[in-house]
């Protein structure tokens, strides 16, 4: 995908000011053993796709909600192509009614969620 889809300016736009992007590789190539907590949302994470009977396996796109629920997935086979992960996306924000993270340049910013008690700011830049 990193060649094709990844790679496509709009792919790019879309995944940047709508989603919050996480790449999870489920080969552990000489790697040490997975944390407890990874492995039991993995397992969390496929049991859901399982029970909805949504496309999944190791190399799939998942899209979950903020709260960690599962919202739908496509095989990477499909995702790779940007003619379909375009519009794959577009529907997710256009049925959420998703408001881009960033605004585009000369755009308006996006309301400001407002901050949970005990949040206090750090050097980072907080993603509302």
């Amino acid at each position: 995908m990193r060649v094709s889809s990844l790679s496509n300016e709009r792919v790019i736009d879309l995944v940047s000011q709508y989603f919050v992007p996480v790449w999870v590789s489920r080969d552990n190539y000489q790697l040490a053993p997975r944390p407890k907590e990874e492995k039991a949302e993995l397992t969390r994470v496929d049991r859901e796709r399982s029970a909805r009977h949504l496309d999944g396996g190791a190399v799939c796109v998942y899209i979950l909600a903020p709260d960690g629920t599962l919202k739908t997935t496509l095989k990477v086979q499909k995702a790779s192509k940007p003619a379909i992960l375009i519009p794959f996306l577009e529907k997710l924000i256009e049925a959420d009614r998703l408001q881009p993270r960033r605004p585009k340049p000369g755009g308006q910013a996006p309301p400001r969620r407002a901050r949970r008690a005990g949040w206090r700011r750090t050097g980072w830049s907080s993603m509302s």
